[in-house]
């Protein structure tokens, strides 16, 4: 309390003895014997009350406890512990630290069982199909208090996760190692590393990590098949040495699809495990395949030039038309490119404006300004019928895409017509010009963004020249090309169309979870909430489908499947709505994953008890770590004083013991007739 809170205490208890004084001692003709004594006392004592209700002091009071060190016993319940013939051991040993007097005396007890998940159990089945000893610690490591110590009883071979070994957690670790820890020769591959996908007609890279452990040299070969075709293939050898190696190649992208590919070492000679010689992966190829049109109502050799210049780049296909483009589908179109438009092509960008794909436009001498003024908005030429030649400079601080290896100020100039242009946006310049006879810079080639579109602008014509150009300085075409693909691809990345993007892995094992995660963007390329995404699952061999909803969590969708067989399967995600999908393959391969560890990892589970304060004993030894923690001076129980603060108004009884000593002082004084 403060000083002023015992002030008034102190006062209030003055104010009742003064006024209980005045009214049996002082006013008062009656005799002072022992009741008038009591009365006083039971007036003081109604009064004093009344004034600590209105003051209304906080009262606090400690509480004392004693809190005991924790220890965490975490038990590996995957199947590998089975398949080492362990099951029985750890049961034994973990059945016996549970019931440990000694250390239930000093420790706080808990129970969890780790494998693909960490879980409060005490019940061992051992019938996880992976172990994420990395992913248990962390969640341990959270869930408690520095003083406390955890034991693991565990093979430590980990299927998945990061390394545990060299996990710092803020407690002590110890670590019981189940399993045959005498170390056999044995050939492995630790990891493949790749991207998850590829585009038609590229080659894409792959590395992988192998490792022998063993003494002696052997010689294997790696190999990479598809199908039974052999696709990579190379012979080396490890010895005690050199005990890893890393191999870095390209396989070719092949077709658009899920491709799946097994990576093998050869045995050598009765080595024991050969399980982890093989690991399968995957990667999705796209067709990264853009369909680009170009019209014109009139041929031209800047047609020719244009189309076999997008075209050097495999992924592009270009349709040339010739006409008013009045019956032509533009949807399938990534970009439109309109040569010299003229009005006979009105209702041709009546529809490319309601598609909004972008456009490239190419002005000269041949276009119509008139028409080209009232179909878009973004500039404005007063032009007439004289023409100029216009002479390239390159703008070097253009920022939307590199552009190199061109030397415009030694290309031919381009035709177009005289006239004032202006813009209505900000455009991004790549080329200025320069007439014959002028000074003055005006925009020669820019980009720019409106409405979420892009679009590009040349004004001039015989650019056939420029690609000519570059052959005689380069002798290939190889620049220039790269100018117009890389303004391309600039053009059509950015449609404001909507769409899915999924994230998952073509390749699981059976009985592993199938998590698919999606996002679902609006016209504007902005992440959408409001969408409704199902999957449907297809068994390829049963034709058995399925279709589950993917729930909204932060800025994704996303599912996990559990119950799916080994086999091959299709899916498609679909928003509701929109009808907007995205489709691809996966498979669950029938592969044991637990069986392919033939002994203990003794190394990294003492490493890890090593970094981490702790030990590592075999699993038979679990009586000697009961004993070291049990007679351990470092864990200690600790006194915890809490304090709560409770308002004297809150003591509901000290209302009853006002009522009852006015109570009494009324039936005394009544039963004295002194009322």
């Amino acid at each position: 309390m403060n000083f002023i809170t015992v002030l008034l205490i102190f006062l209030a208890l003055v104010l009742a003895l003064a006024i209980s004084f005045y009214f049996y001692f002082y006013k008062t003709t009656f005799p002072k014997d022992k009741v008038f004594k009591q009365l006083f006392i039971l007036r003081t004592l109604t009064f004093f009350l009344i004034a600590l209700f209105f003051i209304n002091p906080k009262i606090k009071k400690n509480l004392y406890t004693i809190e005991k060190p924790t220890l965490i016993l975490a038990v590996d319940q995957s199947k590998s512990i089975s398949y080492l013939k362990e099951s029985e051991n750890i049961k034994l040993a973990y059945s016996s630290l549970k019931a440990d007097k000694k250390l239930s005396d000093k420790f706080n007890i808990q129970h969890f069982a780790f494998g693909d998940k960490i879980r409060a159990t005490d019940t061992l089945k051992f019938d996880d199909n992976q172990t994420i000893i990395y992913d248990a610690i962390d969640h341990l490591n959270k869930l408690n208090s520095k003083n406390s110590a955890l034991i693991i009883l565990s093979d430590g071979n980990q299927t998945n996760g990061n390394d545990y070994q060299y996990f710092k957690a803020k407690f002590p670790i110890y670590t019981l190692v189940a399993g045959d820890t005498a170390l056999y020769a044995d050939l492995k591959i630790n990891q493949l590393n790749l991207n998850d996908f590829t585009f038609t007609g590229n080659h894409f890279p792959v590395e992988a990590f192998l490792q022998y452990d063993g003494k002696g040299a052997v010689n294997t070969t790696f190999k990479v098949t598809e199908n039974g075709k052999l696709l990579y293939s190379q012979t080396l050898e490890l010895s005690e040495n050199h005990k890893s190696q890393t191999l870095n190649f390209q396989l070719e992208s092949g077709k658009a699809g899920v491709h799946q590919f097994t990576a093998t070492l050869t045995p050598f000679k009765n080595e024991k495990n050969s399980l982890n010689n093989q690991k399968y992966f995957s990667i999705n190829t796209l067709s990264n395949q853009s369909d680009i049109l170009i019209i014109s109502s009139f041929n031209h050799p800047d047609l020719g030039a244009l189309k076999r210049s997008i075209e050097s780049n495999k992924q592009n296909k270009v349709t040339a038309y010739i006409g008013d483009g009045k019956l032509l589908n533009l949807k399938k179109y990534q970009l439109v490119i309109t040569y010299q438009p003229n009005a006979s092509q009105k209702l041709f960008f009546e529809n490319l404006q309601k598609e909004k794909i972008p456009n490239f436009i190419i002005t000269g001498s041949e276009t119509d300004w008139n028409f080209l003024n009232t179909v878009q908005q973004v500039f404005h030429k007063n032009s007439n019928e004289q023409t100029e030649n216009y002479f390239p400079n390159l703008n070097n601080t253009f920022e939307p895409f590199i552009v190199d290896g061109l030397d415009f100020e030694s290309f031919p100039p381009l035709l177009s017509n005289i006239g004032q242009l202006n813009f209505s946006i900000k455009p991004q310049i790549l080329l200025y010009s320069k007439a014959n006879n002028s000074k003055a810079q005006e925009v020669l080639m820019a980009t720019y963004t409106q409405n979420n579109r892009r679009g590009a602008v040349l004004f001039g014509n015989d650019f056939w020249k420029w690609r000519m150009a570059s052959f005689n300085k380069n002798q290939n075409f190889d620049a220039f090309d790269k100018l117009m693909n890389n303004l391309v691809l600039y053009l059509a990345e950015y449609q404001s169309k909507r769409q899915i993007k999924a994230d998952y892995k073509a390749v699981l094992y059976a009985n592993q979870p199938a998590i698919f995660k999606a996002q679902f963007f609006d016209e504007t390329n902005n992440f959408d909430k409001r969408g409704q995404l199902d999957i449907q699952i297809t068994d390829e061999h049963s034709k058995k489908t399925t279709i589950f909803p993917l729930v909204l969590s932060e800025n994704q969708y996303a599912i996990s499947l559990n119950e799916l067989l080994a086999g091959n399967y299709n899916f498609k995600i679909k928003e509701r709505q929109s009808g907007v999908f995205i489709e691809g393959k996966f498979v669950l391969l029938n592969f044991p994953i637990e069986q392919q560890f033939s002994n203990a990892d003794y190394g990294r589970l003492k490493n890890l008890s090593s970094n981490n304060h702790g030990d590592a004993y075999l699993l038979k030894n679990y009586k000697l770590l009961s004993s070291k923690l049990a007679s351990e001076n470092e864990f200690k129980s600790i006194e915890k004083r809490t304090t709560s603060t409770r308002n004297f108004i809150d003591f509901k009884w000290l209302f009853l013991l006002v009522i009852a000593s006015a109570s009494a002082e009324w039936f005394i004084r009544k039963y004295r007739g002194l009322i």
